[in-house]
């Protein structure tokens, strides 16, 4: 996430700007003492992750987030020699997905007991007060807008239409910094249980930590306003890479002459638009201020030096457009 171009006159571009260069801001409580820690690794993986395919699957994202210089992995008896001060290891699940075998998924409310006593918890023990919590005010609200704007819509005879953008990846793309970044570790599955494991130190926000979802509303929903302002703004918009799959199926969509209405809302990582046309103009227009919109906020790797590749799921709009 790297606020760019029009997303800088935007009133939340200095909160956006301090998260990508400073990281965002985390506190998840008391370092953990030497015992803790060792009973963490002791610990492991959750079971889950502890099936041969889930332990090939974790090692193989693992490896991919390293690539993209996304996390670090440190060995065990390294970190033993000088214990980082917001060290905490948590378990790593690997829950069943339908698009692949796995998504992992950091267990940040383990209970993790040593000497008949409870280490607090990194989901209990994070400062909330420091998230933009208001960030994800307007989520509740989302569905009842779409069902609302459909149930209005002055010409039920006209079709309406939905689109649906998703970010890839959207947590990793939100950074924090080397420092913080070791309240988010877990060891990484070992594939022979004798060997020094591997603890893996993620630079991102992690699924799993309470406060991911604020920061990251943050992002979204500011790109979500830059969409709308755009459009607003009726300023012609440059084509985009990515347009084609959105519009290829309406080409034929004949010209009404209705007053247009449409709307856009950011769901978390989901874009949604709907929209009841008079002209395919009118889409393609929306259609270019939302997609600039949201690159505006999460820019490509020409831009980030990431190998992650774009925000915008391609995979995602061309099972959409399916």
């Amino acid at each position: 996430m790297r606020p760019r171009g029009i997303a800088l006159r935007h009133p939340a571009a200095p909160l956006l700007q301090r998260y990508a260069t400073e990281g965002c801001p985390v506190d998840c409580g008391r370092p953990w003492k030497k015992e803790e820690l060792t009973r963490a690794v002791k610990k492991g993986p959750h079971p889950s992750a502890k099936t041969h395919k889930a332990i090939l699957a974790c090692r193989k994202e693992a490896l991919e987030r390293v690539r993209d210089n996304c996390c670090r992995l440190v060995k065990w008896n390294t970190l033993l020699q000088k214990l980082p001060r917001n060290l905490k290891i948590s378990p790593i699940a690997a829950i069943p997905h339908k698009s692949r075998d796995y998504r992992m998924i950091l267990d940040l409310s383990y209970k993790l007991i040593t000497q008949g006593l409870t280490v607090p918890l990194v989901n209990h023990a994070s400062d909330k007060t420091i998230a933009p919590q208001h960030a994800m005010y307007e989520l509740g609200n989302v569905i009842p807008r779409l069902v609302h704007r459909i149930a209005h819509m002055p010409n039920p005879e006209v079709p309406i239409l939905f689109a649906k953008v998703d970010l890839k990846d959207g947590y990793w793309r939100m950074v924090v910094n080397a420092i913080n970044a070791y309240h988010f570790a877990y060891v990484l599955p070992t594939i022979q249980p004798t060997e020094d494991p591997d603890i893996v130190i993620p630079d991102s926000l992690q699924m799993g930590w309470s406060e991911s979802p604020p920061f990251f509303c943050a992002a979204t929903e500011t790109a979500r306003d830059i969409a709308q302002q755009t459009f607003d703004s009726q300023v012609p918009q440059r084509p985009h890479p990515m347009e084609d799959i959105m519009l290829n199926q309406i080409r034929n969509l004949p010209t009404r002459n209705i007053r247009p209405h449409s709307l856009l809302e950011v769901y978390i990582d989901d874009f949604l638009a709907m929209v009841q046309a008079i002209s395919l103009a009118y889409i393609t227009r929306l259609t270019r201020a939302l997609l600039h919109a949201i690159e505006s906020v999460f820019p490509g790797p020409e831009i980030t030096n990431s190998s992650m590749g774009p925000a915008i799921s391609t995979k995602k709009l061309l099972e959409e457009g399916a």
